[in-house]
């Protein structure tokens, strides 16, 4: 399809050496273009939460530094008092009573989760260097289930 410019006077086609710098400028803007479209869909996978013990836990990186200091304090509770810790943790799907091994693990499945969605973003990236086509038409598969 040949490129137009819009004047006054009507539509005056591209000259060739325009039509040159245009697909130049095109593709010099489809690479960090594809990169941000990865960048999107990888926080958009991170922030959906992620299924454990039948709970949705957010998984969001406020979420994710929540958890790691709950588990320092529970562990320091713990150590204080020689007692076991516990508490009410708000997850996605509601309430649940977790204990300092629970949220660990939760913890773990939220780690696995968000390492994941960056693993197939380093993969499409990759991809990307050597083909972007085949990185874009891949860009929508491949990322992490999340117990959905």
């Amino acid at each position: 399809m040949a490129r137009h410019h819009h004047t006054p006077a009507g539509d005056v086609p591209f000259t060739p050496d325009e039509e040159a710098e245009w697909d130049a400028r095109e593709a010099a803007d489809a690479l960090p273009n594809a990169l941000a479209a990865f960048r999107r869909k990888r926080d958009q996978v991170v922030n959906t939460g992620v299924m454990h013990e039948g709970n949705r836990w957010h998984s969001d990186p406020l979420s994710q530094h929540a958890m790691g200091t709950a588990v320092t304090l529970a562990r320091e509770y713990e150590a204080a008092f020689s007692q076991p810790w516990s508490t009410q943790w708000k997850t996605l799907t509601g309430y649940v009573t977790v204990t300092a091994d629970a949220l660990v693990a939760a913890g773990f499945a939220v780690g696995a989760h968000v390492q994941a969605a960056f693993a197939r973003e380093d993969e499409l990236i990759t991809l990307a260097s050597n083909d972007l086509a085949a990185a874009l038409a891949a860009a929508e598969t491949g990322w992490p289930e999340n117990g959905q």
